[in-house]
């Protein structure tokens, strides 16, 4: 069985990428801390390395001298996540085997499959049609889903979550979840469970705190007929949740509360740590762009 060593990943992003992996029967090891890093390196010897770095980069590149200098380890290639880093650093990364790096925030879609070509296994990834955009407000979280259930985004969202939450600390998170322009039926109802569940066991989250906004009848049936859900509000109108969300201002118009506390998004938040855009729709906004301009 190939193997993968991730050192000091964070849990959501280690347990996304050993859910992911495990699909092709590929087992992923994990270690915490640079200090146990190599030794932990010599007794796996896996087939790819990859590197979570916050800021410090001197125990990283420490571990990649010690990498390379052994003949045990030092074709085993690596791959790096972290902050944007100048050319120099780049470079000087390259030099110690680093065979790609991504900046946060990146694609996990791009990630994934860059991984398995170099695990030289092919990796699946859901290409459901699907947009889920998130974004905060002070203690609102507000997550938008159109079009379909996509597995993959599904999973990172739980993930964009805890960023959110936990890069601004924000104690009593607030979430509306806008689905629009869905059509689902019982078929759809693991993928919804699974969506569900995302948002749920992201920190801090209670489903008294959950509401959500859809004009599909199924997911206002599918979420009253789970007890597991139970207190998660389901509406059809934004009214019906404004007074949930925000306090109640008398001299406020409805359009303004709506622009002010739930549409605008916090100047000052903190770019999370993957994107919630895959590579192909990317490939295929851009397409789409250019066939209307012509």
């Amino acid at each position: 069985m190939k193997r993968v060593l991730m050192l000091d990943p964070s849990p959501i992003f280690r347990e996304f990428v050993k859910e992911k992996l495990a699909t092709v029967k590929i087992s992923v090891d994990s270690v915490q801390g640079r200090r146990d890093a190599f030794t932990k390196l010599l007794s796996l010897l896996p087939d790819l390395v990859v590197i979570d770095v916050d800021q410090d980069f001197s125990t990283t590149f420490d571990f990649l001298e010690r990498k390379r200098s052994n003949p045990n380890t030092a074709s085993i290639p690596v791959i790096v996540v972290g902050p944007a880093v100048s050319s120099e650093a780049m470079i000087g990364l390259i030099r110690l085997g680093v065979i790609k790096y991504f900046a946060r925030p990146f694609m996990m879609d791009v990630l994934i499959k860059t991984m398995g070509t170099f695990l030289a296994t092919p990796m699946d990834i859901d290409t459901t049609p699907c947009i889920i955009e998130a974004h905060k407000n002070k203690n609102i979280i507000v997550v938008e889903v159109s079009q379909g259930l996509n597995l993959d985004k599904i999973a990172i969202l739980k993930f964009h979550l805890a960023d959110l939450i936990s890069n601004h600390a924000i104690t009593t998170p607030k979430i509306l979840l806008i689905l629009s322009n869905l059509n689902l039926s019982f078929v759809d109802g693991v993928n919804l469970e699974k969506f569900f569940d995302s948002i749920i066991y992201a920190p801090r989250v209670t489903k008294k705190e959950m509401k959500v906004l859809t004009q599909d009848p199924f997911i206002k049936q599918f979420v009253e007929g789970h007890s597991e859900y139970s207190g998660i509000q389901v509406a059809d109108t934004l009214i019906s949740l404004l007074n949930s969300f925000v306090e109640s201002a008398a001299s406020s118009s409805l359009s303004d509360l709506v622009v002010s506390k739930l549409l605008t998004v916090d100047k000052n938040t903190i770019p999370c740590y993957t994107d919630m855009i895959f590579n192909t729709e990317l490939e295929f906004r851009k397409q789409e762009i250019q066939f209307n301009q012509e």
